[in-house]
């Protein structure tokens, strides 16, 4: 805050603490906006219909900037002017930002906070040994590092290309960690498909393992209870699911509002300290609704799957997920309308996925999901967002970066840039991911779990 309203007095002239963070959504907003109307603001950096404390809150909170005409037809000329604007903007604070040595110190000081503690972590696996295993198999090294990996880090993402073995990895991994004690309920969730193939390799690999296997023919309606008491009660080295039966085991009704209502009291603790009437309260209670909007989507999808045994009550230890992309699409909470690449709704099964795996981490001090996929990254720099979400959330949470805007202010820009319509008659504006930023920073923190 302090930063930018100091940027805003050497900026406009205007003198004010007029810029409000707030934390639990990520929103900065400016008070007064409408009522400064000096020439820098409407004028040199902004319009006399959206002067320039607009045009940076937008900015600040990644909003598209669209103007419309009285009849709430687009206006294009003022777009395009405001866009100018906000160029001009934009440079003048990459410059204004470095000319002061206490500032430069405290943007230092807020860099090394959130990426000064991260280390590139190296395994080597070459020592490690497994009983149990067919003497038929010897495993290469690098799959002896990522079983070496899963076993060391609480949660893991296997990128490897298709082909390199990532289903020998995982059972090498859960079998290892049976062993140890660490982690004695290992749930395999795979492509319906592939469900025999998954049963063969694991067979062959450690004869003797004890395997409950369930596709759709063993998951029938009439014996879901029965299968579902099996994997409660039962000991088995592996747990193979198909997605479509994975999906049919709802979270209880009590896990999913229990969840909502840690998220709620952390916004009433972000509500209680602030004054009556400023206006961050009405940007916390939108996000209540929010969080109200998924939580009913949530509750109703399980509705058509009711069980008497829940999902949370299998007491899973560690679930490995095998083509993981297939789940890269959650829900995203965010200002970044109409951006290219992003489909910021969602899907159901890809938010129940999310819940199910943070679910068992919490169910197990943080640890306890493996995902694997050749294809981690394929529509846009969001994917790896999408795979921290999953598997790193503590990390992005205690740098406020599990918040997408936030994310996204910290390693990429969106811009509205002017490119040919489909049938190249005229030009559309579209916005897209154009820069990047702290990537070296970014692919430190993946590497924490890929």
């Amino acid at each position: 805050e302090g930063i930018l309203n100091d940027f805003i007095y050497h900026l406009l002239g205007i003198s004010s603490d007029l810029v409000k963070y707030e934390y639990t959504t990520g929103t900065l907003s400016i008070q007064h906006k409408k009522f400064f109307e000096n020439t820098a603001c409407t004028v040199k950096y902004g319009l006399k219909r959206y002067n320039a404390l607009h045009i940076i809150e937008a900015t600040m909170n990644l909003r598209e900037i669209k103007l419309y005409d009285s009849n709430n037809k687009y206006d294009e000329t003022d777009t395009i002017a405001a866009l100018d604007k906000q160029r001009l903007i934009i440079e003048e604070f990459r410059k204004w930002i470095w000319l002061d040595d206490d500032r430069i110190w405290e943007v230092e000081e807020v860099y090394n906070k959130m990426f000064s503690d991260l280390d590139k972590k190296t395994y080597s696996g070459r020592e490690m040994l497994f009983p149990e295993m067919s003497e038929s198999f010897e495993l290469y090294d690098f799959q002896k590092a990522a079983v070496e990996r899963i076993i060391n880090e609480k949660n893991t993402l296997l990128a490897f290309d298709v082909g390199s073995g990532k289903t020998y990895i995982m059972i090498a991994a859960a079998m290892k960690m049976r062993q140890m004690g660490m982690s004695r309920k290992n749930m395999f969730v795979v492509p319906n498909n592939i469900v025999g193939q998954w049963e063969k390799i694991f067979t062959d690999l450690y004869p003797k393992a004890k395997l409950l296997t369930i596709d759709p023919k063993s998951f029938k309606p009439e014996l879901r209870e029965k299968v579902l008491v099996q994997m409660r009660d039962g000991d088995y080295d592996g747990i193979i699911i198909a997605y479509s039966c994975f999906e049919m085991i709802p979270l209880s009704s009590t896990c999913v509002i229990d969840n909502m209502e840690h998220q709620l009291e952390k916004l009433n603790e972000a509500v209680r300290s602030l004054r009556y009437g400023d206006a961050r309260i009405t940007i916390i209670n939108r996000e209540k609704d929010y969080i109200h909007k998924l939580t009913d989507e949530l509750l109703s999808s399980m509705e058509k799957t009711p069980l008497h045994i829940a999902f949370d009550q299998l007491e899973i230890n560690t679930i490995f997920l095998d083509e993981a992309h297939n789940f890269k699409n959650i829900p995203i909470r965010t200002r970044l309308k109409k951006l290219r690449g992003i489909n910021v709704n969602g899907s159901s099964k890809c938010h129940e996925m999310l819940k199910k795996i943070h679910c068992v981490q919490e169910q197990n001090g943080g640890r306890g999901a493996v995902l694997a996929t050749g294809t981690p990254l394929c529509n846009s720099i969001s994917d790896v967002y999408a795979m921290q979400m999953f598997l790193q959330y503590e990390q992005l949470e205690s740098r406020q970066l599990h918040i997408f805007d936030n994310w996204v202010r910290t390693f990429a820009q969106p811009e509205q840039i002017c490119e040919i319509d489909v049938d190249t008659s005229n030009f559309r504006m579209v916005r897209r991911f154009s820069r990047f930023f702290n990537l070296p920073e970014l692919s430190l923190l993946f590497s924490q779990v890929s």
